[in-house]
């Protein structure tokens, strides 16, 4: 028995381990069960439900909303632009894809520009907790809008990279993911994922650990570095770093492209066929289960139409543009039921027959962190007026390949498994010059790895019976059109010869006795029929065509039979989706017969989310209207002084006492619900009349403050199925109405999470660990001996922290950051709020020319903090020339008694090494105390992305006699001439003589505004002993009670 004991709890102890190891369990991706990431967006003010409501049903099991937030962020105004509430719209907008049972992830960034700080932990794995839908976090276009001067939504690059590092086993916990999809050019090379992952260890770790937990997308939006971006976006899938791959297709990357080439106001028009090669590349050859998007969202995928009345009421419509129908949602049904084949990972592994392995770890971005320049040379570069010049790195704008002769080329950190390391050619990029001593030598070693597929100028990849096809050429080209001749290996024909049109693209699948394809053009810019001509070779008798248009098309096939020698030819004219397929067999033996897997993906559907009865919110603004003033979607211009709202805006009910908004609400459990309503109105109370199906109440809404709102509640019963609320301001009071939450009076209200973050030197406690809204939370302050508090800052939540240390919980969470400040520090130069550009508070510097540069202007280049550093704060104040300074702005004096100090400093280079000294300079401006010169070190050799953290720690004591305003002076002191440019790091004066005092000081004048002992708790008297009173100017003193 005891035997059995034990092996049943070893058992539990390795499938417990297993299972830790692979723990994608929400929602499972391979290329069996691929996803659709499809965008909910706030740039065309998307209303969730009709967003949703245009997806097929058939393709919904395999779709995950994407809640796309983009972030701009107004620096003087201090709001976001849209939305203003990004957690509060998360919140909003997830409850409409748990409550239409799909799956969905949250885009909080722009680029390096976030509604939520990296710092902020809580929040991102609060969604995880709360939501068993939600699948992850997606950051797109992660290569611009970092380290933004004085913009407190621009994060550090660094900060973003250990957000991800932290991101990773956090998905992984919950069994989701992370989504990073890259787009970049040449300055962005240590920001792409090879870029990172080198950067940073931990980062490196997590995608080792937890491959399933991260995905890496090929984006399009930067229109250059197309093959160096795809090399490094496509290396973590091959090296073994992650477990899927997928592409997000930006039609940002071609416009981009083209307004370079032809100048703005070009009157050339986006081809959205465009995509559909290239797109099919990285599904049917890269192996990408994972499609994002496509974007513009707002011009490619969901169209706000004109509103229209029903029944008295004014109603926001929606549908999707032509392209989403006829190019994306058509190809990717073409992946559900079995035609477009994505190959496994091992698969798209064992087509790779060399690989290089970046391992240059000094000199240059590109040297460490990318290809080389002329790699694509000779092998899959198109020639094209989108590829300028030499068609390398920013010249670069074709996305296009020459051949599909050749797998893409991924460009990796190292090769990380087995299937990794079976790729029969690795190359190390220290070695690649003397191992292809010329472009011949490369061209010639990848011909005898990749055997050629076909002849001719088109675009034609093969795995075994699957040919991905496309007309390689842009629409600047003089070459229209683009044939190859393929030979047969499954069908008994000779040879397959295809001359597609223009933007033409085809997915091919060869069996014995027919040839099945599905052919694409579709285009907008134009309508006019496009020829692909598909020609058979060898056949014995006359082959026979079905043809089938799909969606929007329209196509006419004309044949042609030559009996002698067997070639049969058919021309389709079309334009749009078409679906062909051709009897024919020759007689031709020996051919293939390993055919890829053509199951139906919907035979066997993706995991999909449990049934849900939570929550529901609905947004004002995406409600039916009448003889309201306005439906804001766009507060930030429309109405600037207006804070607080979620969603793209509200509703501003006006003074008509006929003023209403109607919602129809689909509840999948009938019962009695509680509906709430949040509202402001900061002229009068209010008064709604609420009626639910047939059940009508009257709410009294009380006055609010500007910009606070309120939320009034009914309970009322809800059928299963769709029910009716309308919402009339019955008072003609004029208040905002925001959003409508059904709650089952069943269910507990919610406990917001309280937390206060672990800090050195001391603690700050809450009473609860969570609460319910309007709940009063107790602070106690306890700091170790010689600390007291300076500050609790607010991570997340809008809480005002009262005097008593107490405040009121909001419907959200709550973290703190407490800080604890050295009694004997004088002064510290804390740089944690200082944006990038800005200085630190009361700093100022002196460059060449005298120019001055102080707090709190921002500044673009000279004295300024940079960020993104490794070491120390992570920042520094870039000075040069002259000095920098604390002490001089009449808000931040430098106020010393008599006694002695000590001055702690670090200084880095930002480049060279320069010479510097610390003096202490008084209100006449007389140096009383100079450190030794000093050289600044290390060298951060001009990058923000430095490691700073071997800078000495320095140090010099003096003596103050007379009380007095003074300066703290850091001051050039290199002969050479030139710039001499510096990062201060740290700098933290303290008094040494605080111990064993032996006089006792009288109490000044100043009123005590408060008293601390020596461990830094606030007294209400002095006591006995040594007390640190804190005077109403500021100033503090240190009295001794006997």
């Amino acid at each position: 028995m005891k035997k059995n004991l034990i092996a049943f709890i070893l058992f539990t102890l390795i499938l417990q381990l297993a299972q830790s190891a692979y723990a994608q369990e929400r929602r499972p991706i391979d290329s069996k069960h691929p996803l659709w990431l499809v965008h909910v967006d706030v740039w065309n003010k998307a209303d969730p439900q009709k967003i949703i409501d245009q997806i097929p049903d058939d393709v919904k099991p395999y779709v995950c909303m994407n809640l796309s937030l983009s972030c701009q962020y107004d620096t003087d105004k201090n709001v976001y632009k849209m939305p203003q509430n990004a957690v509060r719209t998360f919140k909003s907008w997830a409850t409409i894809c748990q409550n239409n049972g799909l799956w969905f992830t949250c885009q909080p960034a722009s680029g390096g520009h976030t509604h939520i700080q990296d710092n902020d932990l809580e929040t991102f794995e609060y969604f995880f907790k709360k939501y068993p839908n939600f699948l992850g976090w997606n950051y797109a276009e992660q290569f611009w809008g970092f380290d933004a001067p004085n913009d407190k939504s621009s994060s550090s690059q660094a900060s973003r990279i250990t957000l991800f590092s932290k991101l990773i086993p956090m998905a992984h916990k919950y069994g989701g993911f992370l989504t990073i999809s890259f787009c970049g050019n040449i300055w962005s090379h240590p920001l792409n994922p090879v870029g990172m992952m080198k950067r940073n260890s931990d980062l490196l770790a997590a995608c080792e650990q937890y491959p399933e937990a991260i995905l890496w997308l090929y984006k399009y939006t930067t229109s250059s570095c197309f093959y160096n971006n795809e090399s490094v976006t496509f290396s973590p899938f091959i090296s073994g770093l992650t477990k899927n791959y997928g592409v997000r297709y930006d039609n940002c990357g071609w416009n981009g492209a083209k307004d370079a080439i032809l100048g703005d106001n070009n009157g050339k028009t986006y081809p959205v066929s465009a995509g559909i090669g290239t797109v099919m590349e990285q599904t049917g050859v890269n192996g990408g289960a994972v499609w994002d998007g496509p974007e513009l969202i707002w011009t490619e995928d969901f169209k706000n139409l004109n509103d229209t009345y029903v029944n008295g009421y004014k109603r926001r419509n929606w549908t999707t543009f032509p392209g989403f129908r006829n190019i994306w949602t058509d190809m990717f049904k073409k992946v559900i039921d079995g035609s477009l084949y994505i190959p496994t990972r091992a698969e798209v592994v064992g087509n790779t027959k060399i690989a290089i392995v970046n391992d240059i770890s000094s000199g240059s971005d590109e040297d460490m962190y990318a290809a080389w320049g002329d790699l694509y040379d000779g092998l899959y570069k198109q020639d094209d007026p989108f590829n300028k010049g030499t068609g390398q790195w920013m010249d670069n704008m074709c996305y296009f390949k020459k051949t599909g002769r050749y797998a893409t080329i991924p460009i990796s950190l190292n090769l990380y498994d087995d299937v990794a390391k079976s790729i029969p050619v690795q190359v190390n990029k220290s070695t690649y010059a003397s191992r292809w001593t010329s472009n011949d030598a490369k061209v010639t070693e990848f011909n005898s790895q990749y055997p050629e597929v076909s002849k001719g100028d088109l675009y034609v990849s093969r795995y075994k019976n699957q040919l991905v096809t496309y007309t390689p050429y842009t629409y600047l080209n003089s070459k229209t059109s683009a044939s190859a001749r393929i030979p047969l290996k499954y069908n008994t024909c000779d040879s397959l010869k295809l001359n597609y049109g223009k933007l033409s693209s085809g997915l091919i699948k060869e069996y014995a006795d027919h040839i099945d394809m599905y052919l694409n053009n579709f285009r907008t810019d134009t309508t006019t029929s496009v020829s692909d001509v598909v020609t058979v070779t060898g056949a014995t008798v006359k082959p026979s065509y079905t043809l089938s248009k799909r969606v929007d098309a329209y196509a006419v096939a004309n044949e042609s039979w030559n009996s002698v020698d067997g070639t049969y030819t058919l021309d389709i004219s079309h334009m749009g989706p078409v679906d062909l397929s051709i009897k024919c067999s020759g007689n031709a033996i020996y051919r293939s017969s390993d055919v890829v897997n053509r199951t139906v993906l919907s035979a066997d559907l993706p995991k999909q989310p449990s049934d849900y009865s939570g929550d529901i919110i609905a947004e004002a603004e995406d409600m039916d209207y009448k003889d309201i003033k306005s439906c804001v979607l766009d507060p930030y211009g429309a109405y600037p002084n207006e804070r607080g709202n979620a969603g793209n805006g509200f509703v501003d009910m006006g003074a008509s006492t006929t003023g209403s908004l109607r919602h129809v609400v689909n509840v999948k459990r009938a019962g009695s619900y509680n509906i709430t309503v949040r509202y402001t109105a900061d002229g009068a109370d209010g008064r709604l009349s609420a009626a639910m199906n047939t059940t009508t109440k009257a709410l009294s809404c009380p006055q609010t403050a500007t910009n606070e709102w309120k939320k009034v509640s009914f309970t009322a019963d809800i059928n299963q199925g769709d029910n009716t609320l309308v919402l009339t301001n019955a008072g003609g009071t004029e208040m905002y109405i925001d959003q409508v939450i059904y709650t089952p009076a069943d269910q507990s209200a919610e406990k917001f999470a309280v937390t206060v973050r672990d800090v050195e030197h001391g603690k700050v406690l809450a009473d609860v660990s969570s609460a319910e809204e309007g709940s009063m939370v107790k602070l106690t302050v306890v700091p170790d001996e010689g600390y007291s508090l300076t500050a609790i800052d607010l991570i997340h939540g809008d809480v005002t922290i009262n005097s008593d240390n107490s405040f009121i919980m909001p419907d959200d969470n709550v973290t703190l950051l407490p800080t604890f400040k050295d009694l004997s520090s004088v002064y510290k130069m804390d740089m944690t709020r200082t944006l990038s550009g800005t200085l630190p508070d009361g700093w100022r510097s002196v460059q060449e020319s005298s120019t001055v540069h102080d707090f709190p202007n921002s500044y673009s280049s000279g004295s300024r903090t940079m960020t993104g550093f490794t070491g120390y704060q992570g920042k520094g104040l870039y000075w040069r020339n002259d000095c920098a300074e604390y002490g001089k702005q009449t808000g931040y004096l430098l106020t010393l008694k008599p006694g002695d100090y000590k001055l702690v400093f670090a200084m880095a280079a930002w480049k060279d090494s320069p010479n510097y000294r610390a003096q202490i300079i008084n209100s006449n401006g007389t140096t009383i105390a100079a450190s030794s010169v000093y050289t600044a070190a290390p060298n951060a050799a001009g990058s923000s992305l430095a490691d700073i953290s071997s800078a000495t720690q320095n140090e010099f004591a003096f003596t103050v006699t007379t009380t007095g305003n003074y300066v703290i002076n850091f001051s050039d002191a290199t002969s050479a001439g030139g710039f001499h440019e510096f990062l201060l790091l740290e700098c933290n004066l303290m008094q040494t003589d605080l111990t064993g005092i032996n006089q006792i000081k009288t109490v000044s004048n100043q009123h005590p505004v408060s008293i601390y002992n020596m461990s830094g708790m606030k007294q209400n008297a002095i006591a006995t002993g040594v007390n640190i009173i804190r005077q109403s100017d500021g100033k503090t003193v240190k009295i001794v009670k006997k």
